[in-house]
């Protein structure tokens, strides 16, 4: 462990073969998250193949690291555990994915001795949206599990690469299903080494939170060859959760099998995996959450002009007459915004549009139209980049009507 990833800052800590009878077991998968109630590890999965089964994963249980102590213990369940990749704890309950089969959303209660259950998924899609590849991975963001998803059985490649999301309380079970909501298709193939991080509501302003997905080596089909056959990218994305809209940006290199990510105190941290070459590397990378230098247009507020006071007579204009709408267009961005589009609307329908020539950073600037005054009630909107032509950190900003 290391406070901060620096070189020279890395504790070797006691090995899970410290735990007694265990000596010839083995992490595989080595999917883990933080068990805040236990101040523990969870490791999925352990096994022992020396201690017997019809085959070497008959013995594969959840393992713990208690942080305080520094050892290690295993879940009391004698019963297969399968959940082994895209792992996250909520409350007690840890939650994974099984590689395929009809129920692979799995959940594991570890303060007991009982074994995990399974659910399937239902509104995914690909040929079979059953299918999960050993590339899944969860993140929990705001009490909801986001997923992706890595399905090589549908065609053409990639479209079963999905993202979605589950709320753990609609839980299937008893061999139920559960309903999940596809986000839609990530923006590249995910693989071997891929990983998906939630970053918090306050990494932005305005912002509901984000998922950083980074691709891994693909394709994943070569049944533990990943190292040798498969491709490793350098391609990660931003997916902002109020827009729904990715952004896609390159790593420093490519990263192949092994590759992980999580936050920790306001950094992401990137384990690079295999290199080009397929060889495993040591290198980590490290970058502070500064909305990844995404632009941010944001609209002030609208006023009105000419103005009544409310308790005047008059208090509002006549119909027919003339008035005009003020609107202020900031660009919070650390950088110069050329050719900024925005529209007006009425009632649904535009009635003007017009482009910014160039906004300096945390530049404002006022727009305006003008419209015969009716007292019928209106809606009256404005919206900055109604196109998208800028990939932003938060698109919530955008419009106010």
């Amino acid at each position: 462990r290391s406070a901060t990833g620096a070189t020279g800052t890395w504790t070797t800590l006691v090995s899970p073969n410290s735990i007694p009878g265990t000596e010839t077991g083995e992490i595989y998968g080595g999917a883990m998250a933080y068990w805040p109630g236990g101040n523990a590890l969870v490791i999925a999965r352990w096994r022992n193949p020396s201690l017997g089964g019809e085959f070497p994963w008959d013995n594969e249980r959840a393992a713990f690291y208690d942080i305080a102590s520094n050892t290690w213990s295993l879940h009391a369940s004698t019963f297969r555990d399968e959940l082994c990749v895209g792992f996250q704890v909520i409350g007690d309950m840890a939650y994974g994915i099984q590689h395929g089969g009809a129920q692979p959303f799995r959940r594991l209660l570890l303060t007991s001795n009982a074994s995990d259950e399974g659910t399937g998924i239902t509104g995914v899609a690909g040929d079979d949206n059953h299918w999960f590849s050993r590339t899944a991975k969860l993140a929990l963001h705001n009490g909801l599990l986001y997923g992706i998803k890595n399905d090589w059985q549908t065609a053409p490649a990639g479209t079963g690469d999905r993202l979605y999301v589950i709320d753990p309380n609609d839980w299937g079970s008893g061999g139920g299903t559960t309903a999940a909501t596809d986000l839609g298709p990530l923006p590249f193939e995910v693989g071997a080494g891929s990983a998906i991080v939630a970053i918090p509501d306050t990494w932005c302003p305005n912002s509901e939170g984000a998922l950083f997905i980074m691709a891994g080596a693909s394709p994943s089909d070569y049944e533990g060859n990943y190292y040798t056959l498969a491709n490793p990218s350098d391609l990660y994305a931003i997916y902002d959760i109020a827009s729904g809209r990715f952004t896609v940006g390159r790593l420093p290199d490519v990263s192949g099998a092994g590759g992980s990510a999580t936050l920790h105190n306001g950094r992401l941290y990137v384990k690079r995996g295999t290199d080009g070459a397929g060889t495993y590397t040591t290198d980590l990378w490290v970058a502070d959450l500064d909305c990844f230098d995404l632009p941010d247009l944001s609209i002030a507020y609208i006023e009105r002009t000419p103005q009544y006071d409310y308790d005047g007579t008059p208090n509002n204009p006549t119909d027919g007459e003339l008035v005009t709408f003020h609107g202020y267009i900031q660009n919070l961005s650390a950088d110069t915004l050329t050719s900024v589009d925005y529209r007006w609307e009425l009632d649904g329908s535009t009635i003007g549009s017009g482009t910014l020539g160039s906004m300096a950073p945390e530049e404002e600037q006022e727009v305006t139209i003008a419209w015969n005054w009716d007292s019928a009630n209106h809606d009256i909107k404005l919206t900055v980049d109604p196109d998208g032509d800028y990939a932003e950190f938060s698109e919530v900003n955008n419009t106010i009507e």
